[in-house]
């Protein structure tokens, strides 16, 4: 037996009032293009999910709050990647050139974290073995091996010191930065003598 509103009584009611079997047509609507919604956007939220765990895990480069690499910290500069890309290429893994290999693949390796002013100054290029422990006989790793590593191939300050000195003698262009946070003295200064000042200093 259905109720009759008067019309007076009618014209009374919220504007947004409906009829229930109206609201429950509009919510299926609401709940199917919602399901729909997610069928389309499930591959790109699983990928999105993963980029995120990705990103925790420091394995995927980040530029939103994070530094290079994935981690947390400040972002290199331009001189700082260029000393990053110089390391690599020229040196390569600092570990295996004292056993007397030459590694070009290695990743750049902070000696004192991330965040402190000069961190991407105080790097080392390492391979993957000897930056993280692959159980390999004989191969220590910086992490979580860092003693054993440095009474096998020295101190990671005295290491930087002996990259920075190679590519001066290979004659390469080191940033001031780099220099100061070797402990490198410098003598001559031919970025300055070249019209570009505090671009690099190389000893005589």
């Amino acid at each position: 037996m259905g109720i009759r509103l008067h019309a007076s009584r009618k014209s009374t009611l919220h504007p947004k009032a409906i009829p229930c079997r109206q609201g429950k047509i509009l919510r299926c609507r609401r709940e199917t293009a919602y399901r729909k919604s997610r069928l389309i956007g499930m591959r790109g939220r699983r990928d999105a999910l993963s980029a995120q765990w990705h990103r925790r895990m420091g394995l995927v480069p980040v530029r939103c709050g994070f530094g290079a690499y994935g981690m947390k910290g400040r972002a290199p500069s331009a001189d700082q990647k260029r000393l990053h890309d110089m390391l690599a290429s020229e040196i390569g893994c600092i570990a295996c050139a004292k056993d007397g290999m030459y590694t070009p693949h290695v990743s750049i390796h902070h000696i004192d974290g991330r965040t402190k002013p000069h961190a991407h100054w105080l790097v080392l290029p390492v391979c993957g073995p000897h930056h993280q422990d692959a159980g390999i006989p004989g191969v220590p790793a910086i992490h979580p091996w860092k003693t054993r590593f440095e009474a096998k191939y020295g101190t990671q300050r005295d290491l930087l010191r002996e990259c920075i000195e190679t590519l001066l003698d290979r004659g390469c262009v080191v940033p001031e930065g780099a220099l100061q946070a070797a402990g490198v003295e410098p003598k001559t200064n031919p970025a300055s003598l070249a019209g570009d000042p505090g671009l690099s200093i190389a000893l005589a």
